[in-house]
């Protein structure tokens, strides 16, 4: 029989006077789990990134660290750790790191797909050491065709390059860009909308305006998150709260890699000259891109069924001149584009200015058509004179005879193909005013691949079509007094304005660090919650 006491005594004797080792074996990132808080890694960080608060003031530190198998886990430095540790980790060293919290993967915004996650505690320990062996950080960059297939998680931070193509909206609060969204294209062809908001647009415009001649614009978007197509607005990869960085036409492998293979593309539609020229000084667009600014894309069936008021953007061909009695020409205020009428012996615009006479200026009723559905446009001057070259006060001046509803052979240049509109619209408010009109072909090719034309989508909650028929028929007698009261205003388009992509956050998108005694609850890096954009009204 075995005596377990002398057994232990013998064993404790043997080991008298010698010296124990007390230094861990490295574990593998893969392995740690939340049976134990004392794991030791040989690690380097990859991604460091501090979050800020609403008035910039820093609340932790979030870091990606990987370890020689290139696995990784996402590491918190909370708000009573971070003045210790601030200047010790830096992104691209290698550490020891001994004794975490070890908590579940469970945030709303992922940095990694490992299920759990590390938190900084009092009894962490992290020395510098060179591990060589250690890969340096790389990106993950998620393939385009996988985002638009829909394989992709909307609460994992993924990475993205890309060319730029065309901005297609910007979001401004006075002179300070709140967003931008622009158009990239990977080496296959395949294009994707990108929304970058408040610092991260900052950053875009920054970068943006460095860049220098006419060649493509090769953009990596790192820590983005892919955000589903909702409502009226289509699938997009958009920023965090922290950590998203923006770079441009960097000198970096991955972007000399993505040239050789973008290179092999057909030649853009899109003019790669015109690039630059979108903006001056980091905020101005050229037509293309301030067309699409403050307004949502719908088909022209959509804009037929719209229940509010709204400024759109819509591809539709002119087929003819509308004939009516109001004629192709009105008599306008010389001081703004007010239609004027004698009043008190005075002739004066609604606007209270007085004019000696009146200014000819156009207004054009055409038929605009895309596939099997029709609309009714108003031309005002500014376009019609554009598409004719000269004013309607030239134009008169020129005809041997004038008569408001006789419509002179000239004006059917104005008849023309696929071309992109800026409208204001509303039910029962035919003929829809015209506010702007682009030609551009890249511009429209790229809203043909964005979005299903021509099929009535779920953009909008549309009227079944009784329901549409009995409001038409009801309102079909007051549409012609609507129409006289508006028809000699040029400018009168103040309606509330669309905006690009909204951070479309709920209260799942809160993150939670978890509160124990060394770690404080805090928020991750996410999607900005405060501050939603005003959208209009869904139709």
């Amino acid at each position: 029989m075995v005596n377990y006491t002398n057994l232990c005594k013998t064993t404790v004797r043997m080991n008298k006077g010698k010296k124990i080792a007390i230094t861990r074996p490295y574990d593998n990132v893969k392995d740690v789990n939340d049976s134990k808080d004392v794991w030791s890694l040989a690690v380097r960080v990859m991604d460091l990134w501090c979050v800020t608060g609403k008035y910039r003031q820093e609340q932790y530190l979030e870091m990606v660290i990987a370890d020689k198998e290139n696995d990784m886990i996402q590491l918190t430095v909370p708000y009573v750790e971070l003045a210790k540790w601030k200047e010790i980790l830096k992104e691209n060293n290698t550490y020891t790191m001994l004794n975490f919290k070890v908590l579940k993967n469970d945030v709303a915004v992922k940095a990694s797909t490992h299920p759990f996650r590390l938190a900084v505690s009092g009894a962490i320990i992290i020395k510098l050491v060179d591990f060589p062996a250690i890969p340096l950080a790389s990106f993950r960059f998620k393939d385009f065709g996988e985002i638009l297939a829909g394989n992709y998680r909307n609460d994992l931070l993924i990475d993205v390059i890309g060319a730029f193509q065309d901005i297609t909206n910007t979001n401004k609060k006075g002179t300070i860009i709140r967003s931008v969204t622009f158009l990239l294209k990977d080496a296959s062809g395949l294009m994707i909308h990108a929304t970058l908001w408040d610092e991260s647009a900052k950053q875009f415009f920054d970068a943006f305006s460095q860049a220098n001649g006419p060649e493509t614009i090769f953009i990596v978007l790192k820590h983005v998150r892919a955000r589903e197509a909702q409502g009226i607005y289509p699938l997009c990869v958009t920023n965090t709260w922290s950590g998203t960085k923006v770079i441009i036409n960097a000198e970096i492998p991955e972007i000399a890699e993505f040239k050789t293979r973008f290179a092999e593309l057909p030649i853009d539609d899109v003019n790669a000259s015109q690039q630059l020229s979108q903006l001056t000084q980091g905020s101005q667009m050229t037509q293309q891109g301030d067309i699409m600014n403050k307004a949502h894309f719908l088909t022209l069936s959509e804009v037929n069924h719209v229940m509010h008021e709204t400024i759109c953007v819509t591809i539709a061909e002119i087929k003819k001149i509308n004939a009516n009695k109001y004629g192709w020409i009105y008599d306008g205020c010389n001081f703004c584009t007010k239609g004027v009428r004698m009043d008190n012996g005075q002739l004066k615009c609604r606007g209270n200015h007085i004019n000696d006479e009146a200014k000819p200026r156009f207004r054009v009723e055409v038929e605009a058509v895309y596939k099997n559905d029709k609309a009714k446009f108003l031309l005002w001057e500014n376009d019609v004179a554009s598409i004719m070259g000269m004013s309607a006060q030239e134009l008169k001046e020129q005809l041997v005879e004038f008569h408001p509803t006789t419509y002179p052979p000239i004006l059917d240049q104005v008849v023309c193909p696929q071309k992109v509109f800026k409208i204001k619209a509303c039910l029962g408010s035919s003929p829809y005013s015209v506010i702007q009109i682009s030609d551009n072909e890249g511009l429209l090719k790229n809203l043909e691949k964005q979005f299903g034309l021509g099929e009535v989508s779920s953009k909008l909650a549309l009227l079944d079509e009784v329901k549409f028929d009995e409001v038409k028929e009801s309102q079909e007698l007051v549409v012609d007094t609507l129409n006289t009261q508006s028809l000699c205003d040029e400018t009168d388009h103040s309606c509330s304005s669309a905006t690009p992509p909204p951070k479309r956050n709920s209260q799942e998108d809160v993150d939670w660090v978890g509160s124990t005694q060394d770690v404080e609850a805090t928020q991750l890096s996410s999607t900005k919650l405060a501050k939603q954009p005003k959208l209009e009204p869904k139709n």
